[in-house]
């Protein structure tokens, strides 16, 4: 029988674990950007030093302190991190992947992860890339006084909150699809060297329905294989 490993622990950490051109096969889908909420525990610092004892600062301007030595704080309220934390000293950011503030910081930081990837695939392996996409918001669940950090990007509208008053706020990409997976797909062949060999078709015929009327409904996923 062939034996089995399983490693259970995030995703940039575990893959660190794991010696260059060991693996042949990836078949993995990210979490999508600003559609759904892991909880605490998925949460971690991105970027920022290493050596800094932040002070985060989150939505409403509550601040919040820890250390990123590993043992973060208890009292962190992840009712506070919806979105996750700024810190106002080195500008790292404490929060879960796909649920950043803008849609450049959520490509961003799925490149660390496709570049541990790429280190550990071997020159004959293959990913299979997993990746749908989502509609840019109203203007709902944004942040109103984006951290200096964010200023000069902007800061793109996610689909949360059902206001109606917000709703009607003119978002430049409300109803548009945010091409999320495209996005990144052009960085990975640009930037990482990877190759796109097909584009794969997931249909779906059980798929979620859907109460727009203004669009059809989406009953498939992308699959990007990729070497």
């Amino acid at each position: 029988m062939p034996q089995v490993t399983i490693i259970n622990a995030d995703a940039l950490e575990g893959l660190r674990q794991l010696p260059s051109e060991s693996v042949d096969c990836i078949v993995t889908s990210p979490p999508y950007w600003g559609l759904r909420d892991y909880g605490e525990q998925t949460r971690r610092v991105w970027g920022g030093s290493l050596n800094c004892e932040h002070e985060w600062e989150t939505i409403g301007q509550k601040k919040l302190r820890g250390t990123n030595d590993g043992a973060w704080k208890e009292n962190i309220p992840s009712a506070h991190l919806f979105l996750g934390a700024f810190c106002c000293k080195c500008g790292a950011w404490y929060g879960q992947l796909g649920l950043e503030p803008n849609i450049e910081m959520y490509i961003a930081h799925l490149l660390e992860v496709t570049a541990e990837l790429k280190r550990v695939l071997k020159p004959t392996g293959v990913m299979f890339w997993v990746h749908g996409d989502c509609y840019g918001g109203s203007g709902a669940g944004t942040w109103r006084n984006p951290p200096e950090k964010i200023e000069s990007k902007e800061v793109y509208h996610l689909p949360y909150g059902s206001n109606p008053q917000t709703r009607r706020q003119r978002g430049r990409f409300a109803k548009c699809m945010m091409l999320q997976n495209y996005r990144l797909l052009l960085r990975l062949v640009d930037e990482q060297g990877w190759i796109l060999r097909n584009i794969i078709i997931w249909h779906k015929p059980n798929h979620m329905p859907s109460s727009v009327r203004d669009r059809f409904t989406n009953a498939y996923e992308p699959i990007f294989m990729l070497t």
